[in-house]
């Protein structure tokens, strides 16, 4: 079956040994799948029969989105397709979110603990309205974060606010809508109008997980592996294991719906 990985990171063969080795030490009880180059995220690919991946950089500066759009549109492929990034506090986001389009990208990541931002600030609502406009998806962390253990800025109440601002603006909540916090997610997230991707799934307990797939719509849950932290062979195999899910269910989860959302 078809598999597409809508959550994955890779970065730059020069930088990414000291990339991973910093982010290796603060995730320390994880071996990760990947070196953290492209090549390496498609031999992991390979082994775990994704067809393609999505490749989600992170504008953690200002002005880093024009290295961002030069890197990715070095590696873009039919297996390698990239998102863009834009800081929220650029004050050119609407020139930089102009450049992503006309280059073809489709979706832009925003991590709200690595670019400090709350997702409910009204400072940001430009960008989210800009985003909305240029019809891009955006895919954000949602809930914790190993590496910011008492941030609250990707929590499901403040997706509820964005939402009911944006009512047109598409959102990928990755990590089941909201790593950890996943009783959050069952009672603040799910039956709206909103995608999760699977990444981190075998954390939850399973009644909870049974839930959030009784009371979501099963054509908002994507694949997703956050690769290099998880082999996407194991994520695959457990998904086709879960009892809750049927055939077609499985198959909108590996690829339909991510080929009705981001085309």
């Amino acid at each position: 079956m078809k598999i597409i990985d809508v959550h994955t990171h890779a970065y730059p063969d020069a930088l990414a040994p000291k990339a991973m080795a910093g982010l290796c030490a603060v995730n320390r009880d994880v071996e990760p799948a990947t070196d953290g180059t492209t090549s390496g995220l498609l031999e992991a690919m390979d082994r775990g029969g994704v067809s393609v991946s999505f490749v989600l950089p992170i504008a953690t500066k200002p002005k880093q989105s024009p290295s961002i759009l030069k890197w990715i549109r070095s590696f873009s492929s039919e297996r390698l397709i990239p998102f863009g990034s834009v800081h929220p506090f650029s004050e050119n986001f609407e020139q930089e979110l102009e450049a992503f389009r006309s280059a073809g990208i489709k979706g832009i990541k925003l991590h709200p603990m690595y670019q400090d931002f709350s997702v409910d600030d009204r400072r940001v609502f430009p960008v989210y309205e800009a985003l909305s406009d240029m019809n891009f998806t955006v895919i954000f962390h949602a809930g914790y974060d190993i590496a910011f253990p008492e941030s609250m800025n990707a929590s499901a109440d403040k997706f509820v606010t964005v939402m009911e601002n944006f009512p047109e603006l598409r959102i990928i909540a990755a990590h089941m809508g909201g790593w950890k916090r996943y009783r959050e997610v069952r009672e603040l997230l799910c039956g709206r109008d909103i995608w999760f991707d699977t990444s981190f799934i075998n954390e939850i307990p399973e009644d909870l997980r049974r839930e959030i797939f009784a009371s979501h719509d099963m054509e908002k849950f994507l694949f997703g592996t956050d690769c290099p932290w998880a082999y996407p062979e194991k994520l695959a195999a457990l998904i086709e294991s879960l009892p809750e899910l049927s055939g077609n269910d499985i198959e909108n989860i590996f690829h339909l719906n991510a080929e009705k959302l981001l085309h």
